[in-house]
């Protein structure tokens, strides 16, 4: 019995290799989004940020006038120069970050759910580094996700659900070919 399970899941998995079309156009991304909306709810507060942590030796006034450029070579010097350093940058502008990872690479209690409204940008020193931070863009949690923070999550269940649609389609096709050759006994 084990031995036909492995089977039929390597000849289902071949099945759906071959003929499932794993290309998800944006306009069949966004009516999946906008007809299952309740799926997508947030469950605590999302943002779009900047963030720079690098040690506090370095020139603070090259890095001043790095993050306040808004050159994207700046932005990729920057990044250059944490991982450098020892550091890190986060500085893409188009990804969500949830709340609680942002907050735990900051000093703590710098960003939280009460204080976001008021601290949209800020430069702080901790120890050895200092931090520089400036929010984009924020989402309420126990609201509907915005639709580029689901859309990976939504492909996968666009393509999920056209797996099980090929696998059950075949096996109706196979049951009703074989059926017609009387190779089923009931």
């Amino acid at each position: 019995s084990y031995r036909a399970s492995l089977v039929r899941f390597n000849f289902e998995e071949q099945l759906i290799a071959e003929k499932l079309d794993s290309t998800v156009n944006e306009q069949e991304l966004l009516a999946f989004y906008e007809n299952n909306k309740e799926q997508f709810q947030l469950e605590s507060m999302i943002l779009k940020c900047l963030l720079l942590k690098i040690p506090g030796s370095s020139s603070e006034s090259d890095i001043n006038k790095l993050w306040n450029s808004r050159n994207p070579a700046d932005e990729a010097r920057l990044k250059a120069m944490a991982k450098q350093k020892g550091g890190m940058a986060l500085l893409d502008r188009d990804k969500w970050y949830k709340l609680e990872e942002v907050a735990a690479l900051l000093p703590e209690g710098t960003l939280t759910s009460d204080n976001m409204g008021s601290r949209r940008e800020g430069t702080l020193k901790d120890g050895d580094f200092r931090y520089y931070y400036r929010v984009l863009d924020t989402a309420q949690g126990k609201s509907t996700a915005p639709f580029d923070y689901v859309k990976e999550q939504a492909t996968r269940i666009i393509l999920h659900k056209r797996k099980q649609d090929l696998l059950e389609r075949w096996k109706e096709e196979l049951y009703q070919k074989e059926l017609k050759r009387e190779n089923i006994q009931i």
